[in-house]
């Protein structure tokens, strides 16, 4: 484990490209967090006429970021990974981003306010399963688009969706253990999805023979 206060030039060295693999990974969940802030905000607002401060603590973020790039960096030295596909990677991201919860409410007071349902409600209390819930959901299906030859049972595969972001918000805050739990859940959503999935989660996928199934 290597902490962020010890600084991190000397790490840098672990791997070929590794400070702008941080630089890069750190800013893109930063900027995600703010967003995301900024909504959630936004909805305590219009709900319940409050105004809440969603922080985001820089130190821990960057400790996520460190922890999740070790482990990735030891996917390839010992497994011969040269780039873990995309959701493997984004397993490790969420999983740390988990356990050192960088993200926090001021006012937390606020899950008691009776204008807001039991589901902003636990939300708000759990405001990092959350955010990862939504961080995993904007890596799988991004822009959230419909696929055009679902159509027929759209109103249905909705429906499931948005019980998916409920059963994923408890799976993250009571049962989640390990990156690659993540990533057997991420990856089984994009079996049948309902909505178009990121292309490149299978950018060049071997065509399975008789033998596969």
């Amino acid at each position: 484990m290597y902490i962020v206060f010890k600084g991190l030039d000397e790490w840098y060295k672990k791997d070929e490209g590794l400070k702008e693999k941080f630089e890069k990974k750190y800013e893109f969940l930063e900027d995600f967090a703010k967003d995301f802030a900024i909504k959630m905000q936004k909805m305590v607002k219009e709900k319940t006429g409050e105004e809440i401060e969603i922080s985001l603590s820089g130190n821990r973020l960057k400790q996520a970021v460190v922890d999740a790039l070790d482990d990735l960096v030891r996917l390839k030295m010992y497994h011969g990974t040269s780039a873990p596909n995309r959701l493997k990677e984004m397993s490790y991201y969420a999983y740390w981003f988990l356990k050192h919860k960088p993200m926090y409410i001021d006012e937390e007071d606020i899950i008691y306010n009776a204008r807001l349902n039991k589901i902003a409600r636990t939300r708000l209390l759990f405001i990092n399963e959350y955010f990862v819930s939504d961080l995993i959901m904007a890596s799988i299906f991004p822009g959230s688009k419909p696929r055009k030859d679902c159509k027929s049972f759209m109103e249905k595969g909705t429906r499931q969706i948005k019980y998916f972001k409920r059963y994923i918000l408890y799976y993250l805050a009571y049962r989640v253990d390990s990156p690659k739990s993540l990533e057997a859940i991420m990856l089984g959503t994009t079996v049948f999805p309902v909505q178009d999935i990121d292309e490149t989660i299978w950018c060049a996928p071997e065509e399975p023979s008789e033998e596969d199934y």
